[in-house]
């Protein structure tokens, strides 16, 4: 009689929780003993042209004057004098690349604040954007109805000059997965619209390419399998070769756009958090906040914000402030940057 019991109470207990929604509950008191710290708030000059940037479990920040990295602990790690008031900058996960468009001129600054590289560019740069490889990629633009991408090694060795003739490219983007990239570049033939895109491997070799009528892209992401083009009001699905996996149309205009794993995320005009799977199956994700302009993904759980308030999905908790927030990042081992008028307050959700 004893062993029958034994077996029904461990029937019981498997039944419990094996259920999705235990499972689930037991995720959400996980949740709530999460805590939000803060780590460190900074006092600094706010300018309207100045970019904050994600380096590694650091961050940067610049002006066209001075490059400053601060670390999660809101502890400075250096000051570097570099003067590009018409400026373009990104980071990899060691460096910062610093396009003078005016100059002509590219610096690599590594993660001690030391120039390790400066070489000019003999073309009118628009942005430049860089690879993990160390490699990067300048976007230019010509007086002849011409528009190309330079392809660089961290030494400022051309790799490859990608020429798009009666083209306007419209974004480029990053294949973090094989160093790769993709273009998007609008033509205009016989009175029809039509926005080409290009995909490339390390070396700048062309792997694949479609166009599209009546298409205008925005933006991409680009998963190990699958490409995620994104138009104001779709979503367009592809395989690494174009081909086509799903569209997800919505009814409303898409204003932000993030990335969560193999997933994405969107913000439409309402406000609203929309996460899209590669497959294209979509989730509405309500939260306790109103006018959501944007959101970052941290392992302990997303955190969405609008113009003065804050919301960690982990420890559902609602932060508000008085002062506006300009930009968030999210730094490695849970920790969040947010930058006000004045000020920048570093979380970190534990």
């Amino acid at each position: 009689m004893k062993k029958k019991n034994i077996v029904i109470i461990l029937a019981i207990m498997l039944i419990i929780f094996a259920n999705p929604k235990t499972i689930n509950f037991f995720k959400n008191i996980n949740s709530d003993n999460s805590k939000v710290e803060l780590v460190k708030e900074i006092p600094f000059s706010y300018k309207s042209n100045m970019t904050f940037k994600k380096l590694s479990n650091e961050f940067i920040m610049y002006d066209g004057n001075t490059l400053i990295c601060i670390d999660n602990k809101g502890e400075k790690i250096f000051t570097s004098n570099i003067r590009a008031n018409n400026y373009s900058l990104d980071t990899n996960e060691s460096q910062t690349y610093i396009l003078d468009k005016t100059n002509k001129n590219v610096y690599i600054v590594d993660k001690k604040g030391s120039i390790i590289n400066k070489f000019d560019i003999d073309a009118d740069a628009v942005y430049i954007k860089s690879f993990k490889n160390g490699n990067f990629i300048i976007h230019y633009e010509t007086d002849i109805q011409l528009e190309g991408v330079k392809l660089l090694s961290s030494k400022g060795e051309l790799i490859k000059d990608i020429s798009i003739p009666k083209s306007t490219i419209n974004f480029v983007d990053i294949d973090d997965n094989t160093q790769g990239f993709l273009i998007s570049a609008i033509t205009i033939e016989n009175d029809s619209l039509y926005n080409n895109i290009f995909l490339y491997n390390r070396k700048g070799e062309l792997v694949s390419a479609d166009k599209y009528e009546n298409r205008l892209f925005i933006r991409s992401y680009i998963n190990p399998k699958e490409i995620f083009l994104f138009e104001p009001d779709s979503i367009q699905i592809k395989e690494k070769n174009l081909e086509p996996i799903t569209t997800v149309n919505f009814k409303d205009t898409i204003r932000y756009i993030g990335k969560i794993d193999n997933k994405v995320g969107i913000v439409n005009e309402r406000g609203n958090v929309v996460y899209i799977s590669e497959k294209g199956e979509e989730k509405i994700q309500r939260y306790p906040i109103d006018n959501i302009k944007g959101f970052e993904y941290t392992q302990a759980g997303n955190v969405v914000y609008s113009d003065r308030s804050m919301y960690f999905e982990a420890s559902k908790k609602r932060d508000d402030f008085t002062k506006d927030i300009i930009n968030v990042l999210s730094l490695e081992n849970n920790y969040i940057v947010v930058v006000f008028r004045g000020s920048i307050k570093i979380f970190r959700v534990k």
